[in-house]
């Protein structure tokens, strides 16, 4: 049986590379072209198998590693991940793998067009980039503010309980993502953006303490059906 041809690259070489990475790996365009190279994207290769042994199985991984390529790609460093890529990479709650890479444009005047990917624009500030395991991509909360132009206001609510709560970081004495003094003070640098006026309708019932997004959800619908609105998980103690 003949062996399916490889690009040896050393075992410690990323999951995707742009051809401009590969060019200082050492791999000529041939190799990239011939029957070695497998395209994921234009201008990005795959090179090897995700279940191979030194190939990433975690959706987030493989998410990440194709981000990655795409920032050494020509254009690098002024397209970062956002979106559902950015919150998808987070860990949002109830987001899953999208379907394209989500890139916003830092310059804020062009939008990637390369097909596998959804191109964003628009006023990004300096402190709501950062770097997260050699990814560039918006901050949790800004990536918030974006998620608010096509979500549902419960959605956000449950999303900003979940940013403003160090509990679901897995530790009561973990620094949550953000407060909700840091969010109120992100729409006041955004005005008249897509989904800003659903934002601060939602911002309005995030609480700080809610456990899971059925606590959320449940607190939600008691308080619209017109009672008190509950103390969140407040403590109880017998003398």
């Amino acid at each position: 049986m003949s062996r399916r041809p490889t690009l040896n690259l050393p075992p410690d070489a990323p999951l995707f590379i742009s051809a401009r990475q590969a060019e200082a790996l050492q791999v000529g365009w041939s190799r990239l072209s011939g029957p070695a190279g497998h395209r994921q994207l234009r201008g990005i290769y795959r090179t090897r198998a995700v279940d191979a042994p030194a190939g990433a199985t975690d959706p987030a991984e493989v998410h990440a590693a194709l981000i990655r390529a795409l920032q050494w790609a020509p254009g690098e460093g002024k397209d970062i991940a956002s979106h559902e890529s950015a919150a998808f990479l987070w860990g949002c709650l109830d987001v899953a793998a999208p379907d394209s890479v989500h890139l916003t444009s830092i310059a804020g005047d062009r939008r990637r067009r390369l097909p596998g990917t959804t191109g964003h624009r628009g006023k990004v500030l300096p402190a709501e980039v950062v770097e997260r395991d050699g990814v560039v991509l918006t901050n949790p909360a800004r990536t918030w503010l974006d998620l608010a132009a096509t979500a549902w206001e419960d959605q956000l609510v449950v999303w900003g309980d979940w940013l403003v709560h160090p509990v679901w970081g897995g530790d009561w004495d973990a620094v949550p993502f953000t407060t909700p003094k840091d969010l109120e003070l992100l729409l006041t640098h955004h005005r008249g953006r897509p989904g800003i006026r659903r934002a601060r309708a939602a911002l309005d019932r995030v609480r700080v303490g809610s456990d899971s997004p059925r606590e959320t959800l449940l607190r939600l619908a008691l308080v619209d059906a017109g009672l008190p609105e509950p103390a969140v998980n407040l403590p109880i103690r017998d003398a």
